[in-house]
């Protein structure tokens, strides 16, 4: 999670983006597919950084959750998805975006499934999206 943080600092920067983890998770050890998290983590803060317009703020939250749980939320102040579209982000080929392809959420649920978690987005606690990323510590890909 911290190396794909570091991937997205300077774009963010260069759009007027602040990139904030808080990371209260650093001592746990978390056994899965490495580079199919880094999949997930990198489409959804690249969707949350999409979703922004300058003086934006993301901020990715690394939690344990009841020492059996790593909880990673990522929240960020963009437009937001409406109701009706909230209801159809997993389905495949499913986009917002001009040039999207529908596969990045449809993919990124399917590998925090194989991973035995979850993932939901809802209303964030500002006016934008929070995405939440539950996954237990005994899940192995």
């Amino acid at each position: 999670l911290n190396d794909t943080i570091k991937l997205f600092i300077s774009e963010a920067s260069k759009k007027g983006v602040k990139l904030e983890l808080k990371d209260s998770a650093k001592k746990k050890v978390f056994f899965g597919d490495h580079d199919k998290l880094t999949q997930v983590f990198v489409n959804l803060i690249r969707n949350a950084i999409d979703a922004i317009n300058s003086n934006g703020i993301i901020v990715v939250n690394s939690t344990i959750e009841k020492k059996q749980k790593w909880l990673i939320t990522i929240e960020d102040n963009g437009v937001g998805i409406p109701r009706k579209k909230l209801d159809h982000i997993f389905d495949i080929y499913f986009t917002t975006k001009q040039n999207g392809t529908g596969l990045g959420l449809y993919i990124s649920r399917k590998i925090v499934l194989a991973h035995n978690g979850s993932i939901i987005f809802s209303d964030g606690r500002f006016i934008g999206t929070k995405v939440s990323v539950q996954l237990p510590f005994d899940a192995q890909e």
